[in-house]
Order: C-alpha cells, then structure tokens, then sequence
C-alpha cells in the first residue's frame, strides 16, 4: 500500500489499524494518539457517591451578560473511599437559545450557531432530575461555569462545587499544563473538543486514570480537598503601581469593589498567599501587619460568585 495515498478509514480493520499504531509507537520518535474511549476506564461498583461532570458553552465570557447555549453533565458512580470512577447512571446534553445573536468570535470556539439553538430550551426539572442526590459537582474551570449555572438555575446555588483544574496539582504530577485537552493529550489520547458533553467524557476519562507522580485517583484528592474552604484575599488600597505584579500573580479587578481579589484553596495557600502580598505589594517585613479583606466561602460556596460578608482583617 502506498502510505501517500488518501486510505479511508474503512480499508483497514480496527485490529489492523492498531497492529499500525502499536509498531508505530515502539519508535522514540513517535507518540500515538488513540480516540478516547470510557469503555474499559469505568468499573461496576456496588456501592459509591454520585458525582456529576459537568461543562458549559456559553455566548462570552461575562456571567452577567452572556448566557449558558449548551450544558453536558454525566453522573458517575465513584467509590469515596479510593476514587475509583465507576458506572455512568445518567446523562444530560441540550441546547438553549440565549435570545440574542450568538457572537462570531464564540461560534468559533465552540461551532454552535443560531441555527443550531433557535427554539431550544433547558427542561429545568429534568437538570435538577439528573443531579439529584448528587454529592459533589466536578468542572474543570468551576469559577466559570458556577457563574453561569447558579445564575441560569438557581436550585444550583447550593450545590458543592470542585475544581479539576485548580484543586489537582498538575504540574507537580508531572504534566506540563492543567489544560484539559493537554492532559487528555498526555493520556495518548484525543477528543472532539469544545462542545459540552464531549468535554464532559474527556474529564471523566482523565478523572478516572491515576495521576503520573502519585498514583492516587483523581477523584480521591477532589473528595479530600472538597471541605477546605476557598478564601477570597482582597488586596485593599494597592499601590496602583502594583497593578502588573497583582495581574501577573492571577488577582482579578473588581471595578464595582474597586479591589485586587485572588482565590485561594484552604489555609496553607492562604498564609502563603498573605506572605506573597506583604513582600511584593505592600513591600513590608514579615512582622509588619497589613489590612486585608477576606471572603470565606464553604463546600456549597465554594467558586461561587454570589456575594458574601467580606472581613476586614489585620494580618
């Protein structure tokens, strides 16, 4: 056979085409790529906690002013004692018109189109149906998605949320980014990207592989890091010559608070996060205090954007 020639992807039987990749794979100057496939990743569990996949396409990025025009969520069946990602018991996947043109710039993102969501609509009840009894929801950018859920359902305002991009250490465990289709890339696997339920099944095949420098689940370290509490630090009266120092560190603006604002996973990060501002913002020795604004935000708070007390602090 010529390997120039274009050879559909019927001319070769899967065995055939994996006795290709196999030998393929064996040379150092090649890595495989594999459709990702959950057959095989998921076991049967007799007894377990549901957990909810879930992701979002939107029409932006502005909670307040775009809107949700799909949602994807999977529930799985995970053993809370090791992690161990078992049967899928349910699954939603829809579309919604936003009631407004949808952006050119989102449609490039994600391929959906007026067309595609004209006179469609979330049933309401049947995503509060699916996540029933649900004990965590799991997004691999939670303070994106809460924001826009909580706001399309509000009956989601009181579910705890976790965050595979933020709560697992990526980097630590081997992987060069926390991006989704990165780590998926590093599994020797690859997906249909960018529509809801698709990016839904590539987080729950990542969650359900052990991690490289560990070996723990995935699962495992979201349920164990569920109960820390997430910290809003607010950097008050920042020199705004420290504005870059701030960005770069990953604080966000709030111009209706007029405040730096940064999250932070648990009371470690905290104190660390404290250290961090009292040397390279308010330039001050480590037994100096400064005053700086807290939220602190519980398991069902967590990630979300509705407002809290905020508590003025000397640290």
């Amino acid at each position: 056979m010529d390997p120039t020639e274009n050879t559909p992807d019927d001319a070769l039987t899967p065995q055939q085409a994996e006795q290709l990749a196999h030998v393929l794979s064996q040379h150092s100057d090649y890595r495989i790529l594999r459709r990702l496939n959950l057959d095989g990743r998921l076991v049967h569990l007799q007894e377990g906690v549901r957990v909810a996949i879930i992701d979002t396409e939107t029409t932006g990025v502005d909670a307040n002013q775009d809107a949700i025009i799909e949602l994807g969520i999977l529930v799985v069946m995970v053993d809370p004692a090791t992690g161990q990602a078992g049967q899928m018991v349910d699954r939603f996947s829809e579309l919604e018109d936003p009631g407004f043109p949808i952006p050119p710039a989102s449609t490039e993102v994600h391929g959906i189109t007026d067309d595609m969501v004209k006179g469609r609509a979330f049933d309401a009840a049947q995503v509060a149906q699916v996540l029933k009894g649900v004990h965590l929801v799991v997004a691999h950018n939670a303070g994106f998605d809460r924001a826009f859920l909580e706001r399309r359902f509000e009956f989601m305002q009181d579910m705890p949320f976790a965050c595979s991009y933020r709560e697992i250490d990526w980097r630590a465990e081997g992987y060069g980014s926390a991006a989704l289709e990165f780590l998926v890339y590093r599994m020797g696997c690859f997906y249909d990207g960018h529509r809801a339920i698709h990016d839904c099944e590539a987080l729950l095949g990542l969650l359900a592989e052990p991690l490289k420098e560990t070996g723990r689940m995935p699962f495992a370290v979201l349920f164990e890091r569920a109960n820390e509490p997430e910290y809003v630090i607010h950097a008050l009266k920042s020199a705004i010559e420290t504005k870059d120092v701030l960005k770069a560190r990953g604080f966000r603006w709030s111009g209706d608070e007029r405040v730096w604002k940064i999250s932070v996973q648990g009371e470690l990060q905290g104190r660390e996060m404290i250290e961090w501002l009292k040397k390279e913002v308010y330039r001050v020795q480590p037994d100096q205090k400064v005053m700086l604004g807290f939220e602190k935000r519980g398991p069902q708070r967590k990630y979300s954007r509705l407002p809290v007390k905020v508590s003025i602090k000397e640290v």
